[in-house]
């Protein structure tokens, strides 16, 4: 075996045992938004489908035909960021090795935390990764080389993001538009014309036929999903995209950014990275972005600043090199550059800001509680809202309530538990609920208890006490 390859299995195996390393001491997944997807995976069966996303859902249905979503969820934020890390080595090492094998490390090492996402999750914007640098290179290499056939599977490919997660999409149509433009030329040849005009065609019978609106409605139309505002976000604190790369990382981006004008190799992620730069200059001074909200423009600034760092490596070590005649010392200061670029990520990142520590949503003590829920008739239940978050990817139970994604009943189940016996009962009955999942005891001659195992207690609602 080729010694590249002995190396690149090694650091796939680093990827895999550093983005896993979150689970090794929980199985469930971290996230709200995993929580969310499988339930609308598992929906896919009964033809209840959300076309927003719809790509990364329709994954999982295919997943769980074969596999208990829940149980292998915690493998696959790692494999896919083997998977991503792969893909990024592979096109980098046309350009150069050493590039390649120091985008790994970097991508691996780009901070995650519940606010901003990031691959320790298994959600839409991390499965459009492989995309999103699939899509930018091949889309590159195709206007370079002139190949029609290479530039349909770009477009192909960023359609497919789009089903996936279609802010990254956009945010690449943003770099891939501004590259054409520089090269326009060579769409201005009548036979490729022709050939971007066939692509665009269904998105123009769409609004032909099913927009009825006027110029300024679809000007609106359009704001109204491309604008987002601080309140956005479901919660926001401030992260500055420069230390969350690392600054070391971030020096060797600039210089990389300036070497892709200089060969016209990667200026399509300089677009990305400049677009995304500007959107957060003017979120700072207007707290508004466009395309994506703050925190996914912040990460599509990190993933495009990834190439072009590992490219600004390679130019800062061959213009020491030049310098150095022995060969134990190249390989000395390659080993020392590489360790002034990787350490720090790798002594941050497990750091996480207060405001985004992870969700634990379930107890492993819980889930014989939730097994007994799952056991009771299709009648409502009263549960934490943590739990209901977590009630239907496990129990196939539909919650009367849950963190963000089933916002009915919100207001009235934060504060259930700490009301006194009257307001519970009359929220049990206008929530027309039979069951009442609880951390504690709870003390009211109206609920019987049906489950006890001191860590959980279930309760059925007989309103006739």
């Amino acid at each position: 075996m080729k010694r590249e390859n002995i190396i690149l299995i090694f650091v796939l195996m680093f990827v895999f045992l550093l983005v896993y390393s979150p689970h090794f001491e929980y199985q469930y997944p971290f996230h709200i938004d995993e929580w969310h997807h499988i339930e609308l995976a598992l929906k896919f069966r009964s033809h209840e489908i959300h076309l927003m996303e719809v790509g990364f859902d329709f994954t999982l249905f295919v997943f769980s035909k074969f596999v208990d979503l829940v149980k292998i969820y915690q493998f696959l934020p790692a494999l896919w960021a083997i998977f991503s890390s792969f893909v990024l080595f592979y096109y980098l090492r046309k350009k150069n090795l050493i590039a390649g094998f120091i985008a790994i490390p970097l991508l691996a090492l780009l901070p995650s935390n519940v606010n901003l996402l990031g691959i320790w999750f298994f959600v839409p914007i991390v499965m459009a990764i492989p995309f999103f640098y699939l899509s930018l290179f091949i889309f590159e290499e195709s206007l370079n080389e002139k190949n029609k056939k290479k530039l349909l599977i770009s477009l192909i490919l960023t359609g497919i993001t789009f089903t996936i997660h279609p802010p990254t999409a956009l945010v690449m149509i943003i770099g891939e538009f501004i590259l054409a433009l520089k090269q326009r030329k060579m769409f201005m040849e009548k036979k490729n014309l022709a050939f971007v005009l066939v692509l665009v065609i269904p998105f123009l019978l769409y609004f032909k036929f099913f927009w009825r609106e006027g110029f300024i409605e679809t000007f609106k139309f359009f704001l109204q999903y491309i604008t987002f505002t601080k309140e956005f976000s479901f919660y926001y604190f401030d992260m500055n995209p420069i230390i969350l790369f690392g600054i070391i990382p971030f020096s060797f981006a600039v210089i990389g950014l300036i070497k892709s004008f200089k060969i016209k190799r990667l200026q399509v992620f300089s677009f990305v990275l400049l677009f995304s730069a500007v959107n957060l200059i003017i979120f700072s001074f207007y707290e508004i972005t466009f395309i994506a909200h703050y925190q996914r423009v912040l990460y599509h600034f990190m993933l495009a600043t990834v190439p072009l760092s590992a490219i600004g490596f390679v130019v800062i070590y061959n213009s020491i090199k030049k310098i150095i005649k022995n060969k134990i010392l190249k390989i000395s200061l390659l080993i020392i550059l590489v360790l002034l670029t990787i350490i720090p990520g790798i002594l941050n990142y497990y750091e996480v800001n207060d405001k985004a520590t992870l969700y634990i949503l379930v107890k492993q003590e819980e889930i014989p509680a939730l097994e007994f829920i799952e056991s009771l008739p299709d009648d409502g239940i009263v549960t934490p809202l943590r739990i209901g978050n977590v009630l239907y990817p496990l129990m196939k139970k539909e919650p009367i309530a849950s963190l963000f994604w089933h916002p009915f009943w919100f207001e009235e189940m934060k504060k259930f538990y700490k009301e006194d016996c009257e307001y519970k009962k009359e929220i049990i009955k206008q929530m027309q609920a039979k069951y009442i999942f609880s951390e504690d005891k709870i003390n009211c001659t109206f609920l019987n208890n049906i489950y006890d195992d001191n860590t959980s207690y279930i309760y059925s609602f007989n309103e006739s006490n």
